[in-house]
């Protein structure tokens, strides 16, 4: 079952069956040459597009490592540094490298705008550390609290000249804005992981969630005399 056709992207997303347990895979399209697309289908023009001409490995994602109600576009990432480190990182933390790239990506774009304002991020791991349950969870953020939550041994993802991964649309304007290998440079994934789960647990995303926690934070913080 086709879950999105995009005409001027290389990928598109299908839901399959794989031992009864529902799954997510990102294949690779008939189009190879699409330097002329936007970059959300990795095409970006000069050196960093000419490494996306090879093919490409399909990504199988766990329904359960997709946050529900999102909505995800595929982009082809060619891969640098920042991404081998998220790879490394993503299978000592127990969760697949997909998830820690969305997470990676989002938690980096909300610390950009929060420095741009001046307003510190210091405080905002210790604040994710210390969430409890204060709100009813539905069904499905609870399925996605446990794959956040009880990770398990993770084959580390083997990258090639490029990988296809799903990102939010919701953040599709701000990655189009900026360069993603740079933007993940310094990603943090239990940091991030960290920060995903406060937020599920307040019923809102990390771009909702952080902003709020770094004013409640500053609320509270006594001022200097």
């Amino acid at each position: 079952m086709h879950l999105v056709v995009l005409p001027c992207r290389i990928n598109f997303y299908t839901m399959i069956e794989a031992n009864d347990t529902p799954t997510l895979r990102v294949l690779p399209g008939g189009r190879r040459d699409q330097r002329d697309c936007d970059r959300r289908a990795g095409a970006a023009a000069g050196p960093r597009g000419s490494a996306l001409g090879s093919a490409l490995e399909e990504c199988v994602v766990s329904r359960a490592a997709v946050r529900a109600g999102d909505r995800h576009e595929p982009w082809t990432l060619p891969v640098g540094g920042a991404l081998a480190a998220v790879a490394d990182a993503a299978a000592t933390a127990g969760v697949e490298f997909e998830l820690a790239v969305r997470l990676c990506a989002e938690a980096a774009l909300v610390r950009d705008d929060l420095r741009a304002v001046g307003a510190g991020v210091g405080a905002l791991d210790a604040l994710a550390g210390a969430a409890v349950v204060a709100t009813r969870v539905d069904a499905s953020d609870c399925a996605y609290l446990r794959r956040l939550t009880r990770r398990g041994a993770q084959e580390r993802r083997t990258l090639g000249d490029a990988v296809i991964v799903g990102l939010p649309a919701r953040l599709s304007a701000r990655l189009l804005a900026v360069d993603v290998d740079d933007l993940l440079a310094n990603a943090d994934v239990e940091s991030a992981l960290a920060w995903e789960i406060a937020a599920v647990l307040d019923g809102r995303t990390i771009s909702e969630w952080a902003p709020l926690a770094a004013l409640r934070a500053l609320a509270t913080t006594p001022s200097s005399s």
